[in-house]
C-alpha cells in the first residue's frame, strides 16, 4: 500500500467549485476539502485536468450543510495545482492564496491560526 502523502486533515464538503484553466470557466462539485487542497468530483471537464496543470479556484460551499455555511456568502479563491486525475475526480493542492482567504479557509475547516 502507498504510503499516505496527505499533511492535512480532509473533511467532508458539499460546495460548488469553479475552475479557471488556460481562460475557460469549468464547474465542479468539492468533496473534501483540506489546509492543503480539495477533491472535485469528476465531471465531462475533468479530463483536461492533467497532473501538474495550474487553475485558478473558487469555492461556494452549500447553504444547507451547516458546518460550511457562510453567513455573508463569501467565496473562497486560491491558485492551485492538480496533483492527481483519474475517473472518481481531480485533487488539487493549494499553490498561493491571499491572508482573507486563509483565514477564511480556516474558518470554514474551524481551524485555528497558528
Amino acid at each position: 500500500m502507498a504510503a499516505e502523502r496527505r499533511l492535512h486533515e480532509r473533511q467532508r464538503i458539499r460546495a460548488e467549485a469553479r475552475v479557471i484553466l488556460d481562460g475557460q470557466e469549468s464547474r465542479f462539485s468539492a468533496r473534501d476539502l483540506s489546509l492543503g487542497g480539495a477533491f472535485l468530483t469528476a465531471g465531462p471537464e475533468s479530463a483536461a485536468l492533467d497532473t501538474g496543470r495550474t487553475l485558478d479556484l473558487s469555492l461556494w460551499p452549500d447553504e444547507d450543510a451547516p458546518h460550511h455555511a457562510v453567513v455573508d456568502g463569501s467565496t473562497f479563491h486560491a491558485a492551485a495545482r492538480v496533483v492527481r486525475s483519474d475517473g472518481s475526480g481531480v485533487a488539487i493542492c493549494f499553490e498561493k492564496m491571499d491572508s482573507e482567504n486563509q483565514a477564511r479557509l480556516r474558518a470554514w475547516l474551524d481551524v485555528d491560526g497558528d
